[in-house]
């Protein structure tokens, strides 16, 4: 029988969108693996080809560190623990990198967490709060690695001496499938620019609606917006902007979990983020050689870290800034578009492909559990 691996997560959406391809490749190579997170009732059969067992963290609330809170849940996933007795528990987002760093370290299992971004508690104040690198230090203390996702993220880490330089190691995002993120179709004939991600403040939803209105008024292009609006967030956008959206010239598409056929209706993804990890939207649009628009802030500028040049970049915060990268790309011929879109999809083949995100996970995992 092979090693016990648990993923632990703070969401069973998390767990379709991002670590599925994962979770089956390290099936195939005879783990067994244990699954956390909440509602796993609405796994809706993601593993019925694997032999995945689930468990039921509880939610992790949108809140803030709530110590009430935050000892049921560390309650929880110590029964979890005791119950599937993992080799090695792989982490991602925060509160269960911070958890289960906790338990492993009480009961000396080995443990590699995944920041997957660094919350809105960093996006919205540019610095991480005292107390919450105190936490980040007593969890990952005795990791065996920890994974970031972008190089600003391991430098702000080590800058802080939460993690060692021998604890840290990059591996670029969740990775995406492209044998099915490709290109089927060209591009529409009047330019279409499509933003991907949840209606959150430091998406950039605000900097998207201002940047376009002049453009669409003028026939110039037309602008759509996919993605879920939960007002429960701390990071939402406003209910009046959310409304005023629906009523505008962007047309919002609302939520999917199919976002290729989306994607293959536009012509340039746009993703005006205050900060990210590696964003899953872009990726996904770069291996269907759509071109991009990216703000210059860490996550999303590591797809120009490579001399490919897949689009634009435009500065954080910055309708202006935005609005002129647009413009610049509507008037764009298709030639040039088509030419930016084969260097993301070359960027994707030779760097993310998740063929090459997996292995590296696989290879770590290995290691640790040596």
């Amino acid at each position: 029988m092979g090693n016990k691996l648990l993923v632990l997560t703070n969401s069973s959406w998390n767990v379709k969108k991002f670590r599925k391809d994962l979770i089956r490749s390290l099936c195939k190579q005879s783990y067994r693996i244990g699954v956390a997170c909440p509602d796993i009732g609405q796994m809706n059969g993601t593993f019925d080809d694997c032999d995945v067992k689930y468990f039921e963290t509880g939610e992790f609330t949108y809140a803030r560190l709530n110590p009430l809170d935050f000892f049921r849940t560390l309650v929880r996933i110590c029964r979890i623990n005791r119950s599937f007795k993992p080799d090695l528990t792989l982490s991602f987002t925060i509160k269960p990198n911070l958890l289960n760093g906790l338990i492993c370290r009480m009961y000396g299992s080995r443990y590699i967490p995944v920041i997957t971004g660094l919350g809105t508690s960093f996006t919205q104040t540019g610095y991480l709060p005292s107390w919450l690198c105190f936490l980040y230090k007593i969890a990952f203390k005795k990791a065996s690695y920890v994974v970031f996702q972008n190089k600003d993220d391991r430098q702000l880490f080590l800058e802080k001496n939460i993690v060692t330089a021998q604890q840290s190691t990059l591996i670029y995002g969740s990775g995406v499938d492209s044998a099915y993120f490709k290109k089927e179709s060209s591009m529409p004939d009047t330019p279409v620019f499509l933003l991907v991600g949840r209606l959150l403040n430091s998406k950039g939803i605000l900097e998207y609606y201002e940047a376009s209105k002049e453009i669409a008024n003028q026939g110039k292009a037309r602008f759509q917006l996919l993605g879920s609006y939960d007002s429960r967030h701390p990071d939402s956008i406003s209910l009046e902007l959310f409304e005023a959206i629906k009523k505008s010239h962007i047309q919002y598409l609302g939520y999917s979990d199919e976002v290729k056929p989306v994607i293959e209706c536009s012509s340039i993804v746009v993703l005006p983020s205050y900060r990210e990890g590696l964003p899953k939207s872009i990726l996904e649009a770069l291996s269907m050689e759509r071109p991009i628009i990216v703000s210059n802030t860490s996550g999303c500028n590591t797809f120009f870290n490579f001399s490919s040049r897949p689009g634009k970049l435009v500065q954080v915060q910055d309708a202006d800034s935005l609005q002129n990268a647009i413009e610049d790309m509507a008037i764009k011929s298709t030639e040039e578009l088509i030419e930016m879109g084969q260097e993301g999809r070359k960027l994707v083949e030779e760097h993310f492909d998740m063929k090459i995100v997996n292995q590296q996970y696989s290879t770590l995992i290995s290691k640790s559990i040596e």
